[in-house]
């Protein structure tokens, strides 16, 4: 049984083993450095856990339960060890802590003795036992917790006394029991060999093979693109906020979900997650694997795309091997002359469970989960609960979506973590002021000729306007860029859109209002990218117009004529709409995909 349910969480069972084994050791470093204190409270229970322990090993029994109890009560023994000796050495005794800890251990006896009676009954009883918690080991669990938490307070008040008094340096012993005091509270890693010493027996230009069969997306440009534009320093109240802390510090599986309206930021939000994740990442010990959707390109919208993505980064090791599952998949469709090409959906999921658990912990993040095909979705729903549920390692999931109603129901009971106007409102003060500091200086707001009022007015009203969308306050910024005349920005100020659909509506007008073949131009530009599969590089789309035009049109006058409706992405060089909402808004308003294709047939 590699699982147990506590308290309706899951427990991974060799975690806690680890734990046990971790907790173990340093009760016998501890030891080695104590034994001249004679701290003698934590002896008679240690030596009860020790009975109770080889019986669990045993036994299966309520084997989950115990294990869970023995690696609470293993911690509290090793760290109550070192509170003796720091804190109840002669001259310094503190009686609210040794109390405490008296009252602790007795709770710890009690449980280890209920758990001793427990098995010495025969494995019927044991049964009937399991089930109507006869045992009563749950409670006493709870009384142990409970009394640690009373051993926390006075540790405070003893520390303070410490700190206050001539023994905080009595030793070089007492350091490195506050070194293993601070190991004691970290989580444990399980650290499999599988990811330490492994060999895929590969050349480099057959991995490259293998990784190029199994998905040539490149995400890593995605990302990068990503983290373009975005404002040091913003992000970081998700940061800090309570569910994201809880997800990111388990050591049990857990899941968040970010939501927010079209504009929020949210893709610059996962984005920094990920940046954050990969700076206390353990290279030999933890996965990370993520993946950016988007609607309008068929490599980013449909789930098998994504689980190969997410495999393909689970399988390279740091050292550069290939981790096996997939390589002996490799060869043997090699063998049959690939006749299903590269995996679907569940041969990926089979190949991503087993691969996540060369791992201690697996980390997913997906970004705009809602631009997945609508019609295929479900199955990605199912395969990340799969992975979840069947992984023997912890795995966190980190997915961020609009709410959309069948992803509203899918994460319903799940940790979310709403974008609000004031959540995000510091944030959006600072890429202001920065933004509208950048139009000045590089002289694209009114030549760079801005009073320090007029540039006031500018912020305030994108400030106190914007209603925590980034990309609203974005176009603003590059609406206003576009005049000429200091009265005009002042007018433009007063009357601007409340929403972004407003706000395109508004550069539609701009669009219709070009002279000439300028607004027929930009139609046919944004059908073209409107209708392609894959994404269009500038000279692809400026060559498109032109020949359907009978004449040169650069994709610079392209872009120009479309007012920002399409831009340029230089990290992946291709044409692509400002936003999803830039696309959605075009279809429900002025152009639609089967005009699209009529247009290129």
């Amino acid at each position: 049984m590699w699982t147990y349910s506590w308290k309706g969480e899951t427990i991974v069972l060799r975690d806690v083993a680890d734990k046990i084994l971790a907790w173990v050791t340093k009760f016998q470093q501890i030891g080695d450095i104590a034994v001249q204190y004679d701290p003698t409270h934590a002896a008679l229970p240690w030596a009860a856990f020790r009975f109770v322990l080889q019986c669990a090993v045993g036994d299966s029994q309520k084997r989950g339960e115990l294990m869970v109890g023995l690696e609470v009560i293993a911690n509290v023994l090793a760290r109550g060890k070192i509170y003796e000796t720091l804190y109840l050495v002669s001259g310094s005794r503190t009686n609210g802590l040794e109390d405490a800890l008296v009252g602790l251990y007795a709770s710890a006896l009690a449980y280890l003795a209920r758990a001793k009676r427990y098995f010495g009954h025969a494995s019927g009883v044991r049964v009937v036992a399991a089930v109507f918690d006869i045992g009563g080991l749950s409670t006493l669990l709870e009384d142990v917790n409970s009394r640690e938490s009373v051993v926390q307070k006075e540790v405070a008040i003893a520390e303070a006394q410490y700190q206050r008094s001539a023994h905080q340096d009595l030793t070089d012993g007492m350091g490195r029991l506050r070194s293993i005091l601070k190991d004691l509270e970290r989580p444990i890693e399980r650290i499999e060999s599988k990811v330490m010493e492994i060999h895929d027996g590969l050349q480099e230009a057959q991995r490259i093979e293998i990784l190029k069969w199994l998905s040539p997306v490149i995400y890593e440009a995605h990302h990068d693109n990503a983290l373009q534009g975005r404002t040091s320093g913003t992000g970081e109240w998700l940061l800090r906020r309570g569910e994201f802390v809880n997800w990111r510090s388990s050591d049990k599986s857990a899941f968040l979900w970010l939501h927010g309206e079209p504009g929020a930021g949210k893709t610059k939000l996962v984005a920094l997650v990920i940046e954050t994740l990969r700076r206390s990442w353990n290279l030999n010990s933890e996965a990370l694997a993520y993946f950016y959707c988007n609607r309008d390109e068929a490599d980013r919208n449909k789930p098998e795309v994504i689980l190969r993505i997410l495999l393909r980064q689970l399988a390279i090791s740091e050292d550069g091997p290939l981790l096996q599952p997939l390589v002996v998949h490799y060869q043997m469709e090699k063998k049959k002359g690939f006749p299903s090409g590269p995996p679907g959906v569940q041969k990926c999921l089979d190949l991503i469970l087993e691969t996540v658990d060369c791992y201690s912990r697996a980390t997913f993040v997906i970004d705009a989960l809602d631009e997945c095909d609508r019609e295929r979705r479900e199955a990605l729903f199912d395969a990340l609960k799969t992975i979840q549920a069947r992984s023997k390692c912890v795995v966190h999931l980190f997915v961020s979506s609009r709410r959309d109603r069948d992803i509203r129901l899918q994460f319903a009971s799940v940790p979310k973590v709403s974008i609000r106007a004031t959540d995000n409102a510091d944030d959006i003060e600072h890429f202001v002021r920065e933004e509208v500091a950048s139009c000045i200086e590089k002289k694209r707001l009114l030549g760079g000729d801005v009073d320090s009022k007029l540039r006031e007015e500018v912020i305030c009203t994108l400030i106190s306007k914007a209603d925590g969308m980034f990309l609203w306050v974005s176009l603003q910024i590059q609406h206003i860029c576009r005049m000429s005349i200091e009265s005009d920005v002042r007018k433009t100020l007063g009357t601007l859109p409340k929403t972004l659909h407003d706000t395109y509506a508004a550069i539609f007008e701009l669009i219709e209002m070009e002279s000439e073949s300028g607004p027929r131009l930009a139609k046919k530009a944004m059908l073209w990218v409107m209708a392609c599969v894959r994404p269009v590089s500038p000279d692809e789309l400026s060559e498109a117009v032109s020949l359907s035009e009978g004449l040169p049109v650069s994709f610079e006058v392209l872009l120009e004529l479309c007012h920002n409706f399409l831009v340029i992405d230089h990290q992946l060089n291709c044409i692509r709409f400002g936003h999803l909402s830039v696309h959605e808004f075009l279809e429900k308003t002025h152009l639609n995909v089967v005009d699209a294709h009529q247009h290129i047939a």
